[in-house]
């Protein structure tokens, strides 16, 4: 009997049933495409916006408490080579991420802050090259 299992139940006329049913919103996985795009743009002009700093020196990007994930990360962005050695202060704080990527602990050289406080943190990457790093939350 697949209705004791939670299959078929409601009225087969699509007009609801019960109640208990959920309410099937066809614009749910767009409205969460469009969130991730919205991010993902977001985040981008942060990062084009501290890779064409006047000054290629003691840069920092902030990408604090924007609700992202560790997928909503552009992290070959964010290691990239513009900003590998120039990158001294990053905070991702205040996010959803439940790692953090390895890449950025092992690439980013001449960072000298990290702030991951307020994350989801399960988990820290075991191998670290940050030889600058002074201040790590």
């Amino acid at each position: 009997n697949l209705e004791g299992a939670g299959v078929g139940r409601g009225r087969s006329d699509g007009h609801g049933g019960d109640g208990d049913e959920e309410d099937f919103d066809p614009m749910a996985s767009t409205r969460t495409d469009s969130d991730s795009m919205c991010k993902r743009r977001k985040v981008n002009l942060l990062i084009d916006q501290c890779e064409s700093a006047r000054f290629p020196f003691k840069k920092k990007l902030t990408l604090a408490n924007m609700n992202l994930t560790v997928s909503d990360l552009p992290v070959d962005d964010i290691c990239s080579h513009v900003l590998n050695h120039s990158l001294h202060k990053l905070n991702l704080s205040g996010n959803r991420l439940c790692h953090c990527p390895d890449k950025i602990v092992q690439k980013l050289n001449g960072l000298r802050t990290l702030d991951l406080s307020q994350c989801d943190l399960r988990s820290l990457p075991r191998k670290w090259n940050l030889p600058h790093l002074k201040k790590l939350d």
